[in-house]
């Protein structure tokens, strides 16, 4: 797990997927893994939800209307549980303790 110096605290980079490439996946994913494997190769845990949204079946209900990087209360939820995965198979580190 990566850990902050400046607090100790665990963090990871969570990716938010973008309407389009949820709407059309392959079409629209080079900004996507492009910043996933510059993370990567920096060794910074990655959290990408990406294949919990292209599953789902409105993908226009996961966004605000007319909007393509804003979530709507459906999209938030998706996120949420996104979030939780990641941390149950381990990436995106637990949070520790404050002393």
């Amino acid at each position: 797990p990566m850990i902050s110096n400046s607090q100790g605290t665990p963090y990871a980079m969570v990716l938010l997927p973008e309407r389009n490439d949820v709407a059309m996946p392959g079409g629209f994913d080079v900004p996507r893994q492009t910043a996933r494997g510059l993370m990567e190769g920096l060794g910074l845990p990655v959290c990408d939800p990406f294949a919990r949204f292209a599953e789902a079946e409105d993908a226009a209900a996961l966004y605000l209307a007319g909007d393509s990087v804003h979530l709507s209360a459906v999209g938030h939820a998706l996120l949420r549980d996104g979030i939780a995965e990641c941390m149950a198979d381990g990436h995106i580190p637990p949070p520790r303790r404050r002393p």
